[in-house]
């Protein structure tokens, strides 16, 4: 066993113990109370003293009940089976109400609450107490009449005496100990100290003279027992729960106490005075608990109406109350700031004085058959100031019913929405700006890809058209002149599309449609077979998932990737490329993998960037623009590409692209311009392309759908 182990269950047998100590004490008091028979008390002050033990430690505290009542029952030298039996009822006893008070009132709160602060806990306490004193009542009248101890025809009023004896004791102690408890955690002051004192010593001098024959009066009206019930009450509202179970269970004791002894006004033996005393305890004490229990509900409610009342006059939001016919009950000030008008301008007055006359009249007939059929109501109104001036509210609006469930007011809460609607028409505007933009951009980029690239194809043709004619008469250094033109040329039409594929990722929205990437990649290796094949290459596709891009725009990034694996491979070994991916949160991280000739850690982070080559183009042809327009469409669909080389063993260039079903594809939606017609604009010439161009051509025409 663990030191902290063994300090668990020394502490728990410790309060066990305590239990035990408290129980016998309590039942050996109480013993001055018993009246039928000798075996029941019009109060048991034990059953209470268990309960608040089990709701305060748990129900092991059940173990220091069962010993306490064990060495209470018949004394020292008592026969031992009435011991166990008699533990045993009041264990049972103490679990029942324990039980029944957890389940329904719920537990001690963390700084000690008593459950008892509600009119309803005050009725479970109740029930627990009749429940749990009935059960016991039965159990303990039945054990002593088997013992021996009573007549088998004394068995009712025995267990009618011990039921509500056990009851009332519970009603009293438990929340008394209860209430001595949270005093603990939060000590009273002073003056509520001396206003306590004050209590107990009147409430005291008040019994002795009422319910004894202290002063040599007796009192002998009933109505006279009922006098100091003032003081249950200036208990329960000055100190609450506690005070009402200090004094009732006080008063109750005195008069007990004396009517055991002979005097007061329950001095009468036999069964009526001893159930008049039991129901005189009973009713002062539910009293003072649900006049208690009721000022603090009543104190609690107006405490959160008060802190409503606060947030709703510091709420940004405009608040307003009405009736059901729609006058004005109440505004915040925010509403005054929002409109202009003052609350005593506009109370008693309808919501019509801000009415715009922009909005239609359906709009209002939707607003009022919404709420009174019970419904919330939320839209947008236009409304107009007390100056004039209009402005925008997003309003929501509610029905406040009362405890029938009629409808008695509507509460409207409105937020000011105008410089969004402001910034809404702006946007708008921006953005048939930019399709008119588009559409001039489109008409220049189909004019460039045919029109400005005539005098290349031009310059190409004549300088060929050269070369074949003129090739035998002239010398090799003009044929190596006609070679850089044909080469500047074609060159030249490569940057051209190029640039035309950079641009044109702007114009086409980002795509947030499932995409099958692993059909997009076929699409691409099918395209680029003969490349592939001449470079003795092999290209292996994992499982590939489906992603949020546009389909034309993934397979020119993939074009691209594969592209710079063939065209950098490794003269000394077989070129292995691989294409994979692996989830990465919200997103899917792509990889396109090659054995080549790596990259150096120097150069990895300027690998994206337009026009940067890290090798000659007499060593390996490029525009310097492939990887570029990979990471612009790449990052237009919320994504990021890098790239991983160790300079020697080869290249992995990964990329990001959003799962279609999760909030980052969502938010492509935020980016994409509303231009139904953009595309990719093909930057091909009128003449058929051939070789790689060829592929990347097919790559973004083919329709894989």
């Amino acid at each position: 066993m663990t030191d902290a182990s063994h300090q668990s269950w020394t502490r728990q047998v410790a309060l066990i113990g305590a239990t035990a100590v408290l129980y016998a004490l309590a039942a050996w008091a109480g013993l001055a109370f018993v009246t039928v028979e000798g075996v029941a008390a019009p109060v048991w002050p034990p059953t209470g003293v268990a309960l608040a033990a089990l709701l305060l430690k748990g129900p092991r505290m059940a173990v220091g009940v069962f010993l306490g009542a064990a060495v209470v029952a018949f004394g020292p030298g008592g026969p031992l089976l009435f011991k166990v039996l008699s533990g045993l009822g009041a264990a049972g006893e103490a679990l029942i109400g324990w039980w029944m008070v957890s389940r329904l009132a719920g537990p001690v709160g963390p700084r000690g609450e008593s459950p008892f602060s509600s009119m309803n806990a005050v009725l479970v306490l109740l029930l627990a107490a009749i429940v749990g004193g009935a059960a016991h009542g039965l159990y303990g009248a039945a054990m002593v009449a088997e013992m021996g101890q009573v007549t088998w025809t004394a068995f009712r009023d025995v267990a009618i005496g011990w039921a509500v004896g056990d009851a009332t004791g519970m009603l009293l102690v438990a929340p008394a100990l209860l209430a001595l408890n949270a005093a603990r955690h939060d000590p009273p002051g002073v003056a509520q100290v001396g206003e306590g004192a004050v209590l107990l010593l009147c409430a005291g001098a008040g019994a002795a003279v009422v319910y004894g024959d202290v002063v040599g009066v007796r009192l002998d009206s009933h109505a006279v027992s009922w006098a100091l019930l003032p003081f249950v009450i200036w208990g329960a509202l000055r100190f609450g729960i506690g005070g009402a179970a200090l004094v009732g269970s006080g008063l109750s004791l005195v008069a007990a106490f004396h009517a055991a002894a002979g005097a007061g006004y329950f001095q009468d033996a036999g069964t009526d005075g001893f159930v008049s005393l039991q129901v005189f305890i009973g009713m002062v004490t539910l009293t003072g608990l649900l006049l208690a229990a009721g000022d603090h509900e009543r104190n609690a409610a107006q405490a959160e109406v008060r802190q409503l009342s606060s947030a709703v006059e510091q709420s940004a939001a405009s608040v307003m109350i009405t009736d059901t016919q729609g006058r004005l009950l109440y505004v915040n000030p925010k509403f005054t700031e929002a409109s202009g008008y003052s609350a005593p301008e506009v109370i008693g007055k309808t919501p019509r004085i801000l009415r715009s006359g922009h909005m239609r009249r359906d709009d209002y007939e939707s607003l009022w058959s919404t709420l009174l059929a019970g419904r919330v109501w939320r839209g947008e109104l236009l409304n107009r100031r007390k100056d004039g001036s209009l402005w925008w509210e997003h309003a929501a609006i509610a029905p406040v019913r009362d405890g029938r469930g009629r409808i008695i007011r509507f509460v409207a809460v409105k937020e000011d929405i105008t410089e969004r609607k402001e910034a809404e028409s702006r946007l708008r505007a921006t953005v048939e700006e930019l399709q008119r933009s588009n559409a001039e951009l489109k008409h220049f980029a189909s004019l460039a890809a045919h029109d400005l690239q005539e005098p290349l194809r031009a310059m190409a043709g004549f300088a060929q058209l050269l070369r074949r004619r003129y090739g035998e008469k002239l010398d090799s250094e003009a044929d190596s002149y006609i070679e850089f033109v044909v080469q500047g040329a074609e060159h030249m039409k490569a940057l051209f599309r190029d640039l035309m594929d950079y641009s044109a990722v702007d114009v086409t929205p980002p795509g947030r449609d499932p995409v099958d990437l692993g059909a997009v990649v076929a699409q691409v290796r099918d395209a680029m077979s003969r490349e592939v094949a001449e470079a003795g290459a092999s290209l292996s596709i994992g499982p590939l998932p489906e992603v949020a891009c546009d389909r034309r725009q993934l397979a020119l990034v993939l074009h691209h990737l594969i592209g710079n694996a063939v065209k950098f491979r490794h003269p000394e070994r077989p070129l292995r490329i691989s294409v994979g991916a692996v989830r990465a949160g919200d997103l899917w991280q792509v990889h396109v993998s090659d054995n080549g000739i790596g990259i150096a850690q120097a150069h990895l982070k300027s690998l994206f960037v337009l026009f940067r080559r890290l090798h000659t183009r007499g060593a390996y042809e490029g525009t310097g623009i492939g990887l570029a327009i990979s990471r612009r469409i790449v990052e237009r669909h919320g994504g990021r590409i890098w790239a991983e080389s160790d300079g020697e063993t080869g290249t992995a260039i990964r990329f990001t692209l959003p799962d279609p079903a999760s909030p980052a594809a969502e938010r492509l939606a935020m980016v994409s311009l509303p231009s139904p017609g953009a595309a990719v604009v093909s930057s091909s010439s009128s003449q058929p392309p051939a070789g790689a161009d060829a592929a990347r051509v097919r790559v973004l025409e083919e329709d894989v759908s």
